[in-house]
């Protein structure tokens, strides 16, 4: 049974929630305000970001049976890139055919029955499931990728474009997987458990996919992991409130932020310096 969740009216007018638009309310209530709320028109995306979207194109389908050149061909068709992008791309590649081998191997060793690809989850302030664009909508994800063993384990993996860094030490991915894992529990009812796992494109290859060290099974759950992220949300809605202050920077998260031009503080300190 999991325990008593509480939603403030707060996470309320703001919902649905995503690990992303908590992330965003988190790092810079004025971005937040922007894409949320006023639904500012956004500037161009970073290049790495863009790359890593098409790389993400690839590897989804990749790991639903497409050749590598259809794969290629569709996810530049849903994300053109320019030449200097294509170039980052191609740097990318092989990493994503060897994470393809990977799985394929790790499929075969634990008997996987399913795959699950882009799976949109959604569940209710009742810790119930529901539709990804359903009404009753209060959190929604999409895994990557995720894989249903024969002893009715559940791994996820999320794919990262970037560089390989250390899971133990990054709590934003390590809390990423445990939405994962509360958004999973009441959408696939019949798993006894779950594992997660980051996979990085970038870095050391030994470090490509790295797991988080414990397995968690789904009464811890829906005991532990439910709870925090309802917590969890209601703390970050219960900041953003007016005048959703921003606190520019010269690096994260002004660097990644797609509406620097339409934000007055990042523009008084540093319009005009952003190269």
């Amino acid at each position: 049974m999991t325990q008593s969740l509480i939603v403030t009216p707060e996470a309320l007018k703001h919902a649905p929630w995503s690990f992303s638009k908590v992330e965003t309310g988190e790092a810079c209530p004025a971005q937040f305000k922007h894409k949320h709320l006023l639904r500012t028109q956004a500037g161009p995306a970073a290049p790495d970001t863009v790359v890593g979207t098409a790389a993400h194109g690839i590897l989804e389908r990749r790991v639903g049976g497409a050749s590598l050149v259809k794969a290629r061909k569709a996810a530049l068709m849903d994300t053109p890139l320019t030449s200097d992008e294509l170039d980052m791309l191609r740097a990318l590649e092989d990493r994503i055919e060897t994470f393809v081998r990977k799985f394929d191997a790790f499929c075969r060793r634990e008997g996987v029955t399913k795959i699950l690809v882009e799976e949109p989850w959604g569940i209710t302030t009742t810790y119930e499931a529901t539709g990804f664009f359903a009404k009753d909508v209060f959190f929604r994800g999409k895994i990557d990728l995720g894989a249903m063993t024969r002893s009715g384990d559940l791994v996820v993996i999320d794919h990262k474009s970037g560089v390989a860094k250390n899971l133990e030490r990054d709590q934003k991915k390590k809390e990423q997987l445990w939405s994962y894992y509360a958004l999973a529990i009441p959408n696939m009812p019949d798993v006894s458990g779950i594992r997660g796992a980051i996979h990085f494109l970038q870095g050391a290859e030994d470090d490509s996919i790295q797991w988080m060290k414990s397995y968690e099974d789904a009464s811890r759950v829906r005991e532990v992991h439910a709870p925090w992220l309802f917590s969890r949300i209601n703390t970050i809605a219960g900041k953003l409130v007016e005048p959703f202050l921003a606190r520019p920077k010269r690096r994260w998260p002004c660097d990644w932020c797609a509406y620097r031009t339409s934000c007055t503080p990042f523009q008084e300190a540093y319009g005009g310096q952003e190269g």
